[in-house]
């Protein structure tokens, strides 16, 4: 097996959504049209990383929705050029758009595996933010599957769940052709 190394910053990034069953707002519509666009969660972030993102740079993220009338709220995104592996430090980082100087942390459980289906391992539990993860106990990982966990009362009517902007590998190797 390969060692895992500091990934290319052009493999870094997840490039596929494969699965995606995005909540409602609070008040049980539809998330927005240009916060609904699943492509927008692949690649780099437009976001900076900072605490608050101002101004939020428009149709450059995905919400989530928040888990209502039998939605999951979740969204599985893959890497096919890497694969996200447990090496030093951590090892996978979430970019999350928050807007405005006060609001309530949105979160989201974090999960891994191997298949688009599964089984998945939690490696992140109530992640708010940007936030930079460890593998745990796996060892490689191609999928990652985010669920909005956040506590719906702490929010407006309007709110719309965790804004996911980027997901990063920190740790990878490239998996060998033939």
């Amino acid at each position: 097996n390969p060692e895992p190394v500091a990934c290319e910053l052009i493999e870094t990034y997840a490039d596929e959504v494969v699965f995606v069953d995005q909540g409602l707002r609070k008040n049980s519509t539809a998330v927005l049209a240009d916060r609904s666009v699943t492509s927008y969660a692949l690649g780099a972030p437009q976001s900076l990383g900072t605490p608050y993102d101002n101004p939020v740079v428009p149709a450059s993220f995905f919400s989530l929705g928040f888990p209502l009338q039998g939605n999951t709220a979740e969204s599985v995104l893959s890497f096919n050029d890497n694969v996200v592996v447990n090496g030093p430090g951590l090892d996978l980082k979430l970019w999350e758009v928050t807007g405005g100087t006060s609001y309530p942390d949105e979160q989201v459980d974090v999960y891994v595996g191997d298949t688009a289906i599964g089984p998945w391992t939690l490696v992140g539990d109530n992640v708010t933010r940007d936030a930079e993860l460890d593998l745990g106990s796996v060892t490689e990982a191609s999928y990652v599957r985010i669920v909005d966990a956040s506590n719906l009362a702490l929010f407006e009517a309007t709110a719309d769940g965790y804004d996911l902007d980027a997901v990063q590998a920190l740790n990878c190797v490239v998996p060998e052709t033939d």
